[in-house]
């Protein structure tokens, strides 16, 4: 049966508002099983910081430690007052009580320590299922509110070596975070340089934060091989972020020895000579109840560890080094130095030239000959050990001049070269 002429513009009519409302309803039909996306990367504005810190388990339980607010106080009292002493500006928490949030920033801040904060409530929507975007933002609202007040909050980690499985919704935290407190970033501390890349390319990061932990039991005493080549795929996911490096000084029973002191050494200072901008030394405490009984810096009473006096050693000098590392931009090599030296190449705003060196010998001193090029503009007349902080002169004659650097066994440093009616 057909229909009639007088029909058929009503009919199109009707055939036109059902398409329309069929076409409004396919977004919500599409989201109902969507994961979340993260929103346009907000612009990141965080102050620049050079950490030199530690990681430090905040779960009492796991360090055989009372709940109790007030006892856990007089924990958090001690073992900061120890960090400060020892030179460390900055700590790392994870797995901290809902309880005892605002405690240990209010503690931290009594002795000077800038805080990276795990948040619970944000670490628990890092799942492979992802939550709808409205919780995440929800959740990031609540803890912006409650903590980015803070003047010793550093930045917010959210959830400890997310795998790539994990990363939408590491990725939708973030974004979240950002949207409500762009002052303090959030980051995760990656252990897989395909997470930390899809986090990069994302836009969601102020700096790269990963963890080496080279040294098995059955590593040679310095054999680095491992631990350059990681470092290599980490610095290559970074793609020139600023980069903070978590490094071993630990040991799990089967699984990772301690670093020999001379071992952390070199470590620290060849990641220095890749440009690394931040250290932080795994872990401060022994955790006698956690599942991995992890031996840290100190025993469980407190009790210094043997590479304890080196992470004391290297804090103090990364102190030294402070306004050096945290302005110098990598550049090509621009000096003549030996085998058996790494070395990293440097330019300072203000135009010096600097070079990172560390001594490849772990058992010898040696000294080290440095020799500029001859087209380095404007010819260098002052050198300074940056680890010293002792100025000498420079003196150029038919050839560009050299230098002699005595550094200890798997010793490093900064030797930075100016001209001084350049730069004042």
């Amino acid at each position: 049966m057909c229909c009639s002429t007088e029909q058929r513009p009503a009919i199109r009519k009707t055939i036109a508002l059902l398409t329309l409302a069929l076409f409004a309803a396919l977004p919500a039909i599409s989201q109902e099983n969507a994961q979340p996306q993260p929103e346009a990367a907000v612009k990141l504005n965080p102050a620049p910081f050079l950490p030199i810190g530690c990681w430090f388990e905040g779960k009492p339980a796991w360090l055989g430690v009372s709940e109790d607010p007030i006892v856990f106080r007089q924990y958090l009292d001690r073992a900061f007052t120890d960090l400060a002493r020892i030179g460390l500006n900055s700590v790392t928490i994870p797995n901290v009580l809902p309880q005892h949030e605002a405690l240990i920033l209010e503690v931290a801040a009594a002795h000077g320590l800038q805080v990276v904060f795990e948040a619970n409530s944000a670490k628990e929507l890092i799942t492979e299922t992802p939550a709808a975007p409205e919780v995440f933002d929800q959740v990031a609202r609540q803890i912006s509110e409650k903590h980015g007040f803070s003047r010793v909050l550093l930045r917010y980690q959210i959830r400890d070596e997310p795998s790539p499985a994990l990363m939408p919704a590491w990725l939708a935290m973030q974004s979240a975070l950002a949207k409500y407190d762009p002052q303090h970033p959030s980051f995760s501390c990656f252990n897989n340089p395909e997470s930390l890349k899809a986090a990069r390319e994302a836009g969601a990061l102020s700096e790269a934060v990963f963890d080496i932990y080279p040294l098995k039991p059955d590593t040679a005493f310095g054999d680095f091989g491992a631990y350059r080549e990681r470092l290599d795929q980490f610095l290559e996911a970074a793609d020139g972020l600023p980069s903070w490096i978590v490094l071993q000084a630990f040991s799990k029973e089967n699984a990772w020895r301690y670093p020999q002191s001379v071992e952390l050494r070199y470590m620290t200072y060849y990641a220095l000579t890749k440009g690394v901008k931040g250290f932080f030394f795994f872990i401060y405490q022994t955790l006698p109840q956690h599942p991995e009984n992890l031996q840290g810096m100190v025993d469980a009473e407190m009790v210094p560890r043997p590479i304890y006096a080196e992470v004391q050693r290297l804090s103090r000098r990364l102190n030294i080094m402070y306004d050096t590392v945290l302005n110098m931009q990598r550049t090509g090599p621009f000096a003549i130095v030996e085998k058996g030296v790494d070395a990293g190449y440097f330019r300072t705003p203000d135009g010096a030239w600097c070079i990172a060196l560390v001594n490849q010998d772990l058992e010898h001193s040696r000294y080290i000959p440095v020799r500029l090029a001859d087209w380095v503009r404007p010819k260098p007349n002052r050198m300074c050990d940056a680890a010293l902080g002792n100025t000498t002169t420079f003196r150029w004659g038919v050839g560009p001049p050299s230098t002699r650097i005595l550094l200890g066994p798997g010793e490093g440093t900064i030797i930075r070269f100016w001209n001084e009616d350049e730069i004042r």
